[in-house]
C-alpha cells in the first residue's frame, strides 16, 4: 500500500526505512530541505500519519524485503535505513 502527498522535489532521492523517533526526526530535517523522501514502515497508521504531516511517499511493508522497495530504488541518491534494534 502507497501513501503519496504534494508534488516532486529538486534535492537527493531518500528512502528512509522505519518512522519511530529517529526516522520521524530524519524525514522532519529532509523534508525541510526539500529532499523527495520515501518513507517505508510496517504501521499503515504510522505512515498514514507521516504522509499527513510531510509531503512524503508512504510505503507499507517490511523495508528488508525486495518486493516493497520502490521499483525506483536504485535511482535514489541516497539512503537513511533506521530501524529500532530489537533486543535477542
Amino acid at each position: 500500500m502507497m501513501f503519496h502527498k504534494g508534488a516532486k522535489s529538486k534535492g537527493l532521492k531518500v528512502i528512509i526505512v522505519g518512522c519511530g523517533k529517529v526516522g520521524t526526526s530524519v524525514v522532519d530535517q529532509l523534508s525541510r530541505e526539500g529532499h523527495d523522501i520515501t518513507v517505508i514502515d510496517r504501521d499503515p497508521a504510522v505512515i498514514r500519519t507521516v504522509t499527513n504531516q510531510y509531503d512524503v511517499i508512504g510505503v507499507v511493508g517490511n523495508g528488508a524485503a525486495r518486493r516493497v522497495l520502490p521499483g525506483d530504488v536504485h535511482h535514489h541518491d541516497d539512503g537513511l535505513f533506521l530501524r529500532r534494534l530489537q533486543p535477542v
